[in-house]
């Protein structure tokens, strides 16, 4: 009630409060999570997407996709944990052909410098699942990291952007750019 009101009222920061502390009040109230996971989507606030899934994956609503989401948000801010890498491990294990599971426990990989690994996970994927514009972008990034940098350019150059938040754009964008072919020295032939 007091979120709607605040809404009403312009006030955003308001209505933000009001459902944080629905959140930690009555942990159980699934509506006041999407409610903050909608407005945190929309304004493409990754550091406040992340903190409410670090806390949403430990309140008894947590599911499988919430715990998928955490992993992802904690890997692309650089906030992993050695919970975060053992449920990403353990999310893919229980399901070895989703690719969502495949995503986390790469990026995981990556975030422990295990980039040859995490390049093998993301490149198991085989179909659709491997040009979702998530799977092409961390791909396109781990052959960058590779040193495979023409396959890097071609592959981050077609990725979809429409959808991703501002952490992966840019990581995408240092990648695409240090991927450019070296320019000639003036007087070489």
């Amino acid at each position: 009630m007091l979120a709607r009101l605040a809404t009403a009222w312009g006030d955003a920061e308001g209505a933000e409060a009001a459902l944080q502390a629905v959140t930690r009040r009555f942990p159980a109230e699934r509506w006041a999570w999407e409610a903050l996971r909608i407005a945190y989507s929309r304004r493409q606030d990754t550091p406040k997407l992340h903190a409410l899934y670090d806390r949403w994956a430990a309140s008894p609503l947590a599911n499988r996709t919430i715990e998928q989401d955490w992993i992802y948000l904690a890997t692309l801010t650089g906030q992993t944990s050695a919970a975060v890498h053992a449920r990403a491990r353990a999310l893919r294990d229980a399901s070895p052909f989703d690719p969502v599971a495949v995503l986390g426990h790469a990026l995981s990989l990556r975030a422990q410098k295990r980039t040859l690994e995490a390049f093998v996970a993301i490149d198991g994927l085989v179909g659709a699942e491997r040009e979702t514009p998530r799977a092409r972008l961390w791909r396109g990034i781990l052959l960058h990291e590779l040193g495979r940098k023409a396959e890097a350019r071609q592959t981050l150059g077609g990725v979809e952007t429409a959808r991703l938040l501002p952490e992966e754009l840019r990581a995408g964008q240092e990648a695409f750019a240090q991927t450019a072919p070296a320019k000639a020295a003036p007087g070489s032939p």
